[in-house]
């Protein structure tokens, strides 16, 4: 191989490690950004959450990727006695719950496995201080539903 060839092929190496590079940090500033008008609210393991309160406070729109993968996309209102899951949905293998617990919550939300009743791991996301509640889930990559657990003791 002539020294012109080496010098041509290294240089066409050197513009596809650069692609793939520009590629990966577009994709990792598009998961941070977020969806236009969303809060980045933290991160159950490896996704991001992402969450938007209506103008009167009253709604919430949600929104969990990771990488590529839109987790959830969803809706429901804010607050009250017993608000149900804002997402509760499985995308292959992976199962996203996330669910409204009080401002300033750090008491475990005892998620359970809802097949076994097991505990399961999970976060607690808050959200802007002029928010009126913050967030609790889990995300589970082996196909285990959950739900709260029924046996809290």
């Amino acid at each position: 191989m002539s020294a012109r060839t080496k010098l041509v092929s290294a240089a066409i190496a050197a513009l596809l490690v650069g692609l793939v590079a520009a590629l990966l940090v577009i994709e990792h500033q598009r998961q941070d950004a977020g969806p236009a008008g969303y809060t980045r609210i933290g991160a159950l393991g490896t996704s991001v959450v992402f969450a938007k309160q209506s103008p009167e406070g009253k709604d919430v729109a949600v929104v969990i990727r990771r990488d590529s993968d839109e987790l959830c996309n969803a809706r429901g209102p804010l607050g009250g006695a017993h608000p149900p899951a804002i997402c509760d949905e499985s995308v292959g293998d992976v199962h996203v719950y996330l669910t409204q617990v009080s401002k300033g919550s750090t008491e475990d939300p005892q998620l359970c496995d809802a097949i076994t009743g097991a505990r399961l791991p999970s976060e607690i996301l808050a959200t802007p201080a002029s928010w009126s509640v913050d967030f609790a889930g889990s995300i589970q990559d082996s196909g285990t539903e959950i739900e709260p657990c029924t046996d809290v003791s």
